[in-house]
């Protein structure tokens, strides 16, 4: 029967107790082995294979070392030739730009400005994605003044000025773009004002131009009026936007010119600014 068959299977079986201890003590050393290196038993074939990666790695180190400098050593010399590329096509445009800008500055009635780019050479360490080179722009907004750097031109007007000149340029050759200007007009005014007005319509034509004025002659000049009112609900301050259209632009652009009082005089002044 079925007992006796397991029971003649048993009594057959040679158990060597030496075998036993032996395949124990390899049993408990895997599954130690396994603990010290944080890995599962079924793992360290893999692991093994690991390790000796990193030996061979560590044998040709060497070898590998002058692999890394040669390739170093390219890429540098590539570098370096491009950088000197991009320095010969910056020094080549830059009395362009200067140009261009100088341009634009006349119509904003600047017209003595002189406007430089200044090219500093860095040490290597520091050469970056942008090249060998930082720029500096420096200008000149008077006649027989010394050319500064852009950084320390005192007045807000020349600032102001300034900075729509370099978009003027810089946004004349790219796609259309969605371009803010917050009170670009501040320090300005008369004919001044009515430059930079006609300066924003013309950027304009191009791209998408926003514009926060207090310049009845600068706002003059837009396609769309809106405008931004403050009010005061509980112990909150709200902000508000509407559009201006016929009658309304022509009473906030008297506004504009004459205080909060509007006269028949600066509605008259409005309407030309408007027409002009």
């Amino acid at each position: 029967d079925v007992s006796s068959e397991v029971s003649y299977i048993l009594n057959s079986i040679d158990v060597d107790p030496a075998r036993l201890v032996e395949v124990d003590d390899r049993l408990f050393a895997i599954k130690d082995c396994a603990r010290k290196h944080k890995v599962e038993p079924a793992e360290l074939p893999m692991f093994l294979e690991r390790l000796r990666n990193e030996v061979s790695k560590l044998e040709n180190f060497e070898q590998n070392l002058g692999t890394l400098e040669a390739d170093v050593a390219k890429a540098q010399v590539e570098f370096e030739k491009q950088a000197s590329a991009i320095e010969k096509l910056r020094v080549g445009s830059a009395d362009k730009l200067s140009k261009a800008i100088e341009n634009v500055l006349q119509n904003l009635h600047m017209k003595n400005a002189k406007f430089k780019v200044n090219f500093v050479d860095l040490d290597f360490d520091s050469w970056t994605a942008n090249g060998s080179q930082s720029i500096e722009f420096y200008v000149a907004t008077n006649l027989g003044q010394k050319l500064s750097s852009l950084a320390k031109v005192a007045s807000g007007g020349e600032v102001a000025r300034l900075m729509l000149a370099l978009k003027v340029v810089f946004f004349k050759n790219i796609p259309s773009q969605t371009l803010v200007f917050d009170e670009i007009d501040t320090g300005v005014g008369g004919q001044v004002a009515d430059s930079v007005g006609e300066c924003l319509k013309e950027l304009s034509k191009q791209h998408q131009v926003i514009v926060i004025s207090h310049q009845a002659q600068v706002a003059s000049k837009a396609d769309q009026h809106l405008k931004i009112e403050k009010s005061v609900k509980g112990d909150s301050t709200v902000s508000t936007v509407r559009e201006l259209v016929s009658e309304q632009v022509i009473d906030e652009l008297a506004r504009m010119i004459s205080g909060k009082e509007i006269t028949p005089e600066s509605k008259q002044l409005a309407l030309k600014l408007l027409e002009s």
